[in-house]
């Protein structure tokens, strides 16, 4: 287009100029001649215009040329002017073509290399599918000769077709510290490991089991296990319906089973109701049925736990024979439930209510009560009672128990045909024990701290402090049972060891990570006077008795690191 006004603008051009000068030579006399004859012969009266225009003075004819020829200078310098932008729109309009030619072809250089990089990733593919049919036919193979070699008649494919895909999962804990009590006087470095093998054998069918081991004087104690259960979920993983067989933590309350391990624990100690004076046994060896189910709104849930074993044991306990026969404040046996020799039974429930809906956002609130109840030598009865509560809103945690229990003691006549011996000084009655804790914690994040800086806010972050008190009351204890050597999780106070020990501990816990803690806790142990201390010379009846007056204070301290995985 711009070439099209190009070309009328040559042709226009001399064409104005001439018309122009046409013009001009009409105008001024000058282009026609002085003599002509016409002119002359013409009466001056005459109206023609051009004898007016002959007549008229030199000078306005002169003004009236220059102001013709500067208009033409004008019309010229314009046309030059409009002819120079046309030319520079051109060459503007020449570069973008180029410059679009030039994306064009980079555009194709790109689809040609998409093109090539699709056809190399297709070969490649193909190539995969090849190897990982290739494997396949590998893997059948191998899996043809496992069964093969498993028996006659496929029945290692009969196996796997039952069981399904095997998947193994590995948990534990690791925990290292140093422990220092003033009373007993001795600082000793703990340590304990723990693993928990997973086996999911089946949608239905898993195995768990706890393997752990303790330093102690004698060196590192043998790996033994602490758990060791099949789950079974005879509607599917999905229903709230679960049966549990095998070795397990007594789920009487909730310590033993939720707060057992060291680095779910936030002190670490256990309080003393579930320590070294314990007043419920802490595993059992049965059968469990679990079941929950959600009766309002989310968060508004309820669940339960029934269990079944074959009784609680003691150091006495047939089988057991740590000691020759049952005394009043003689420990459990650490695992319930294998006293076949008793001839006893315990059965024992659980319910947990958790009444907060999540939308209040008023925290977590779980209400606990809980029973264990059976015989624990012939005839001999054992029941124990729990109630408890947990909660926690933000950086504030909170929990605690009150748990009793109450054995019957063979009668003064009973005890020479159950040891062979006549009954020791101070028999018999009944045992009967209760014990408490109530624990706060609060993390430090939950405090406004605009000004501490980049390096100590985030640690900062990660403090918690915590407080906790616990007792026991009972009415013996023995002392052949006394240990001052701490090990992990016990400070080896022998202040603990009272018919009425009392304990206040304070803790700190820098959180790492969510499951890497180190831990510091302060012990005072205030336990007061009463009750009656046994003592069985060589490990033999009868006893000495003698009763617990004033009593000694204690400290401890205890710092660790625990790891869990």
């Amino acid at each position: 287009m711009s070439r099209i006004r190009t070309l009328l603008i040559s042709i226009t051009g001399p064409l104005v100029l001439i018309l122009v000068s046409t013009a001009l030579m009409l105008v001024d006399p000058a282009w026609v001649g002085a003599n002509d004859s016409s002119t002359a012969s013409k009466s001056p009266a005459s109206s023609d215009p051009s004898s007016v225009s002959a007549d008229a003075p030199p000078d306005e004819k002169g003004g009236s040329y220059d102001r013709l020829l500067r208009e033409l200078e004008v019309e010229r310098r314009r046309m030059r002017e409009e002819e120079r932008r046309h030319e520079e729109e051109d060459a503007a309009e020449r570069k973008r073509i180029d410059a679009l030619e030039r994306e064009v072809s980079d555009i194709s250089k790109s689809n040609a290399h998409l093109e090539q990089t699709m056809t190399n990733l297709q070969s490649s593919n193909q190539e995969l599918v090849g190897t990982t049919s290739q494997y396949q036919k590998q893997i059948g193979a191998i899996q043809k000769v496992i069964s093969s070699q498993l028996g006659p008649f496929n029945f290692g494919d009969r196996i796997n077709a039952f069981l399904g895909q095997h998947t193994f999962t590995m948990a534990g804990d690791v925990s290292t510290g140093f422990y220092y009590s003033r009373q007993a006087n001795l600082n000793d470095p703990v340590l304990e490991f723990q693993v928990n093998p997973m086996i999911r054998l089946a949608d239905w069918l898993q195995f768990y089991g706890a393997f752990g081991a303790v330093v102690g004087p004698g060196g590192i104690s043998a790996m033994s296990p602490t758990l060791a259960n099949l789950q079974i979920f005879p509607l599917g993983q999905e229903e709230p319906l679960e049966l549990l067989a095998g070795l397990f933590d007594m789920p009487l309350g909730d310590f033993y089973e939720n707060q057992g391990p060291p680095w779910v624990n936030p002190f670490v100690t256990s309080p003393l109701p579930f320590g070294a004076e314990a007043v419920v046994p802490p595993s059992s060896l049965g059968l469990q049925v679990r079941s929950g189910i959600q009766w309002g709104v989310t968060g508004q849930d309820f669940d339960s736990t029934i269990w079944a074993d074959s009784g609680p044991s003691f150091e006495s306990s047939p089988g057991v024979d740590k000691i020759p026969g049952p005394v009043i404040g003689e420990q459990f046996n650490p695992l319930t439930g294998t006293n076949i020799a008793t001839n006893g039974k315990g059965i024992g429930a659980r319910f947990r209510f958790y009444p907060v809906p999540v939308d209040w956002n008023l925290g977590r609130l779980e209400l606990e009560a809980s029973t264990y109840n059976g015989k624990w030598l012939d005839g001999l009865w054992f029941n124990s009672w729990d109630l408890g509560y947990a909660y926690r809103l933000g950086p504030f945690r909170t929990r605690g128990e009150w748990v009793q229990s109450y054995r019957q003691m063979p009668s003064a006549a009973q005890i020479p045909f159950i040891t062979g011996k006549p009954a020791y000084a101070g028999c018999c009655g009944h045992d009967n024990r209760e014990g408490w804790y109530a624990m706060l914690g609060y993390s430090l994040y939950g405090i406004p701290h605009p000004y501490l800086g980049d390096w100590l806010e985030p640690r900062f972050n990660k403090l918690e402090f915590l407080v906790r008190y616990s007792g026991v009351n009972q009415r013996a204890i023995l002392e052949n049972d006394i240990s001052a050597i701490p090990v992990q999780g016990f400070n080896g106070s022998p202040a603990i060891y009272n018919p009425h020990a009392r304990e206040v501990a304070l803790g700190l816990d820098y959180w790492m990570a969510p499951s890497i803690v180190w831990q510091s806790e302060l012990d005072f142990e205030l336990p007061r006077a009463g009750g009656t201390l046994y003592n069985l010379p060589g490990n033999s009846l009868p006893t000495t008795v003698s009763p617990i007056g004033s009593t000694t204070n204690d400290r401890a301290i205890q710092t660790q690191l625990t790891i869990g995985f």
